[in-house]
């Protein structure tokens, strides 16, 4: 019966002698372990093994890493993967309209889920909204934000709200996701 060890010698184990030989180096059989080793339990240190500690220093640690560029294909599996989420920080015209083009575009067909919020000042007492303003697409969405004014009238207690004429500059916090 014969296999391999190690990946690299050649073993054979000779059944008419009982030895366990090594083709390690040429084409001769050398004797790694005569047959009166086999009758009795024993052990041999790595030295007496052909090739074992040669073997085991080019082995990897069982615990190790390796960089992306190290892996073959990883990267450009990596860069062929649709991305799950996009986040940006964007800044509204003095309408409030902003356009956001995704720097990876999702996959065709697929329309991701939009997250916004407006980033308000200290201090605002003003209802602030964003909300889509069409439908988003595979690679953009444009958001609209509006702002009205908070009034109270003490007499009545009434609470009024106004709409002012410009809505200024404001900034977004947006987050596109695939479904």
């Amino acid at each position: 019966m014969s296999g391999w060890l190690w990946g690299k010698s050649k073993v054979q184990l000779r059944v008419a002698t009982g030895e366990l030989q090594s083709k390690n180096n040429g084409d001769d059989w050398v004797t790694v372990c005569p047959t009166s080793d086999f009758a009795s339990p024993h052990s041999h240190t790595e030295s007496e093994i052909t090739g074992l500690v040669a073997d085991l220093a080019a082995k990897a640690p069982s615990s190790h890493t390796h960089a992306i560029a190290n892996v073959t294909g990883l990267q450009s599996a990596l860069d062929a993967k649709e991305p799950l989420i996009q986040r940006a920080k964007l800044t509204t015209n003095a309408a409030g309209a902003v356009t956001w083009t995704y720097p990876i575009a999702f996959g065709a067909g697929v329309v991701p889920i939009i997250e916004a919020v407006v980033q308000a000042a200290n201090g605002v007492t003003d209802v602030i909204n964003v909300q889509l303003d069409g439908a988003p697409t595979n690679t953009s969405v444009t958001l609209r934000v509006t702002r009205t004014q908070l009034s109270l009238v003490a007499l009545i207690g009434l609470t009024i709200l106004s709409i002012p004429a410009s809505v200024g500059a404001q900034i977004v916090h947006v987050t596109a996701r695939a479904p």
